[in-house]
């Protein structure tokens, strides 16, 4: 009984077995017939009628030899039809590349295709739907995308394309930034009085006996420890302007604040001004701190100087010459103040001049 054997195998082992079948049957060189007829006589184990063979070495052969080769060549030919398996499976990624960019592709062009769309306009980029509220200006963005809101310090006011902050107008200033020019407040605790100079923008102070204090701000102009000094131009034959600016303005009471120089004081505060003290700015004010009179060294608006020794003040009104007496000399007349106050006398002989 043959096993279940590839078709050349099976074809092979039929063609074996044909052989054998034709060479157990086949003639014998003597010729057929008896020995009566001439034949040669049938060799023994032919006698009987009997053909005996010994199958078993060929039976053997046909599976062992001729089919287990046949068998493993036809086992070995299976790498001839992996390999192409192999390449089938090897050409999935030349596939996968050509498709995954063209879908990467598809992916990107998803942002750029919505950049491409515009924006929903929600609000008129004109200022038709500004409006004003609760100090805060609601303004549309230049692309009608939505509102950026701004506070406004002193309030708001209109609607649509005319609202606006309300601002500060500084009178007699054409800067109005110099309201904010200054940060620090104005302060001088141990003062007894305070003098502003309009030509320098220095700010000295004295204590109530006479005593000068360090300065509160140095000469010059811009911001000087956080108090600003800026000096601007009236014109029309106007004085021009010494300013100074604050964070604030507060004149405690048994103070005074003096004003002196050829321009006209002028001081702003961005927040709180309180005045309990004084603030004298007619151009010939004096204050005595102790022996030391602050504000006034020379005549005022209108006034005139004084008399050297032994002579007359200057001006109408002034102030007659010292006449000599109990072996002294006397100082000058104080100046004529023509409605303001006149400057002091000449001194002689270590006396002050008379005012």
């Amino acid at each position: 009984m043959l096993r279940a054997l590839p078709a050349s195998v099976r074809l092979r082992v039929v063609l074996v077995c044909l052989s054998l079948f034709a060479g157990a049957c086949g003639l014998n060189a003597a010729g057929l017939g008896s020995p009566g007829d001439g034949g040669s006589e049938l060799p023994p184990w032919e006698a009987d009628g009997i053909v005996e063979t010994d199958a078993g070495p060929d039976a053997d052969a046909e599976p062992e030899v001729d089919v287990e080769p046949e068998a493993e060549a036809d086992a070995d030919a299976g790498p001839d039809v992996e390999p192409e398996a192999e390449a089938d499976a090897d050409a999935g990624p030349d596939v996968e590349p050509d498709v995954e960019p063209e879908a990467e592709a598809e992916a990107d062009a998803g942002p750029e295709d919505a950049g491409e769309a515009e924006a929903p306009t929600v609000c008129d980029p004109g200022g038709l739907d500004d409006t004003c509220a609760s100090d805060v200006i609601r303004r549309c963005r230049p692309d009608g995308g939505g509102f950026d809101e701004v506070w406004c310090a002193f309030g708001c006011s209109g609607s649509g394309s005319s609202v606006r902050c309300f601002e500060l107008d500084v009178p007699n200033v054409a800067d109005d930034s110099l309201l904010w020019a200054g940060t620090a407040p104005f302060s001088a605790p141990a003062a007894r009085a305070v003098l502003f100079e309009t030509d320098t923008g220095a700010i000295r102070a004295w204590d109530a006996v006479g005593a000068e204090l360090p300065r509160i701000r140095a000469a010059g102009e811009g911001d000087i420890d956080g108090i600003g000094f800026a000096v601007e131009s009236q014109g029309g034959g106007a004085p021009d302007l010494g300013i100074w600016s604050f964070g604030e303005f507060r004149v405690p009471a048994g103070l005074d604040v003096i004003g002196r120089g050829s321009r006209a004081m002028v001081v702003l505060s961005a927040g709180e001004v309180r005045i309990e003290g004084r603030v004298l700015v007619g151009g010939s004010e004096a204050v005595l701190a102790g022996a030391t009179w602050v504000g006034h060294d020379e005549a005022g608006p209108g006034g005139w100087p004084g008399g050297a020794a032994e002579s007359r003040g200057g001006g109408p009104g002034g102030g007659g010459a010292g006449s000599e007496g109990s072996g002294s000399v006397d100082s000058g007349g104080g100046g004529g103040g023509y409605g303001g106050v006149g400057g002091t006398g000449g001194e002689a002989s270590g006396h002050g001049g008379g005012d």
